[in-house]
């Protein structure tokens, strides 16, 4: 298994239909739609808050939503929570991976995806 997972962050971090590195532009895509498959490391810790009014959730610190302007609260919301809100709303394949996969996706903040082709 260990193997696998190693071999799919190998691919995912030498292909163009990567999703980008960095995690909030990771997030902004999985909540946005563009990406149909995610890997995360299964250690992986982020502080998201959430928009009270959209629910985009960020790693920004900033007090308004970067989406629809509302002032956010100091509520935070786990990836895990994140990860399930997205999966009710349509068709995600989320991956956590441990071991040598872990290690090498957290070299790009621990998770990235891979983008739906255009249509």
């Amino acid at each position: 298994m260990e193997e696998h997972e190693l071999a799919a962050v190998q691919r995912l971090r030498s292909s163009d239909a990567g999703a980008p590195t960095n995690p909030d532009e990771v997030l902004a895509q999985l909540q946005k739609g563009p990406i149909r498959s995610l890997l995360v490391a299964r250690d992986i810790s982020l502080a998201l808050r959430d928009c009270p009014k959209c629910r985009f959730a960020s790693t920004a610190a900033d007090p308004v939503c970067a989406e629809c302007g509302t002032r956010r609260g100091e509520t935070e919301t786990t990836l895990g929570e994140l990860l399930a809100r997205v999966a009710a709303r349509r068709s995600v394949a989320v991956d956590f991976v441990n071991g040598q996969a872990a290690e090498l996706l957290r070299q790009t903040e621990g998770l990235s995806g891979w983008l739906a082709p255009d249509p």
